[in-house]
Formats: structure tokens, sequence, C-alpha cells
């Protein structure tokens, strides 16, 4: 579909328009969607936050000020910061020093975030198990190469002490602050890059427990066997030892995985 706009037409050696309307095709890729208020205005302060130009920890201006500067309603600023605080981008601190701030980025929350999302996703089959699947292994892989290169000792005693889980639910343990060290959220610090952290635990964490069934025959045995030979090849810092381990290991994952799958 094509946008008309109209304009006037002057005649041949006519000083002045006449009342003919001459119309103008503008095609789609010239037509942008005029969104809401409220999104136009959290766009606008969703840039400014992410660029930098508003720091970590300065205040917003009070909702008066920023109805006046945008133009729009106090209700359409509250709207615009309830969104902004669902997105962990401003907390709000109640008093009388109190207000809107810039929030302060923090990894937890932000791989949680992520985690929310792709569980929706899953559950509404958006992101399928090949999908995630696929991705572990693009993540992983890299990750194990990189520990092996980048590993220190705590590392290594963080690693064995993973080592020896029994159950699924042992397992799903290493997944909080409550259990044992998590082996694959060990390896991925051992790597050195924080993005990392963000971006891995949640596919492991959505995988681990949508898909995994509770305690598969041998199952257990073998991926401690299987961690086992990863580690040893981190601690020799061999690179391509550690991948081609954790590709195994990966192997074994799928095949669990699917086999939960194919019985939900």
């Amino acid at each position: 579909m094509c946008a008309r706009v109209d304009r006037w037409s002057s005649g041949p050696g006519s000083h002045m328009p006449d009342q003919r309307r001459q119309p103008i095709d503008i095609g789609e890729g010239m037509v942008r969607p005029v969104l809401p208020a409220y999104r136009q205005v959290a766009e606008q302060l969703r840039t400014l936050i992410t660029t930098g130009q508003l720091r970590p920890g300065e205040r917003l201006p009070t909702e008066s000020n920023l109805a006046k500067s945008f133009a729009v309603s106090r209700g359409t600023i509250r709207e615009v910061l309830r969104e902004l605080s669902a997105q962990s981008l401003i907390e709000t601190v109640r008093g009388s020093t109190g207000g809107n701030f810039v929030a302060v980025p923090d990894l937890g929350s932000a791989s949680e975030l992520l985690e929310s999302q792709l569980g929706r996703m899953s559950g509404l089959d958006m992101v399928t198990l090949p999908h995630m699947l696929q991705v572990r292994e693009m993540l992983e892989i890299p990750i194990a190469r990189l520990a092996a290169e980048h590993r220190t000792f705590e590392h290594l005693e963080m690693l064995r002490a993973s080592i020896g889980i029994t159950t699924t639910a042992e397992y799903r343990r290493t997944l909080t602050d409550e259990g044992a060290p998590h082996f694959h959220t060990t390896l991925l610090h051992a790597a050195g890059n924080p993005l990392l952290s963000i971006m891995t635990p949640p596919v492991f964490r959505v995988l681990s427990l949508k898909y995994l069934r509770d305690d598969p025959p041998d199952f257990w045995r073998l991926v401690s066997d299987e961690h086992a030979a990863i580690i040893e090849a981190v601690a020799d810092r061999d690179p391509d030892a550690a991948e081609e381990t954790m590709r195994n290991h990966l192997a074994s994952l799928r095949a669990a995985y699917e086999a939960g799958s194919d019985s939900q």
C-alpha cells in the first residue's frame, strides 16, 4: 500500500493555484508508523541511557518536568517510567530524597531478564529445543577453548568441586546459590568474558528446567566422566582438547534433552 499526499497544482501561466488536487504516491519505505506517545518518549530516554548520555545513578527530572519537556501528559510519563523500570533501566527511590534514577548495570539482572524472556518464548514454542541446542554449541565450545587459555588455579578448584552430581535435583540446586559450584557457569567464568556470563546461563537453565528428565539411567555418571575430561584439558591448557571434549559432551546432552522433549 502507498500513502497519498495531496498538493496544490497551478495551471500553465496561472498566478493562482487552481482547485484541482494532484495525488502523489509515497512508497512504503518512506512511511514510518506513528508510535504511541509513551513509546516515543520511552525510546528517546532509553537511547539517552544506553548511550551513556544519562549516567548510572543520575536522577531523572521530575514527572512534571519530563511532561513539559516532551509535551505530553504526566500520565504518559508514568507509563514511560513503568516501562523503563520493567527493563531495569531505571529504579525508583521513595522518600523526600527519592526519585527516579538511572539504574547501575548488573550482569546478573541482565541475565535474569534474558532468561525470563527465553523461558516465555520456549513455552510458546517461539524458540524450540533445536534452536537452543544450536546456540549452546555455538557458545560453549569456544568457551571451553577460552577457559583452557585463561583459567586460574581457583577456577580449577571450583571445577573439580562441581564433579560428582548424582541426581537431576542435585544438579538443579547448582543453578542456585544453594548447591555446589555449577560446572558450566564456572567454566564460562574461567573464559574471562563477562558478556558470555549474560548470554550463556539462560540457555542451559531453560534447557535443564524444561527438557531434562528426572535421573535418566547412567546419565549423571556419564556427565561426571565427561566433565572430568574437560577439566583435564583445561588444566593442561590444551584449547584443542578442551573444544573436542566439550563438543562430545554437548552431543551426549543433546540426546538426553531430546529424550526429555519426546516425553512431554
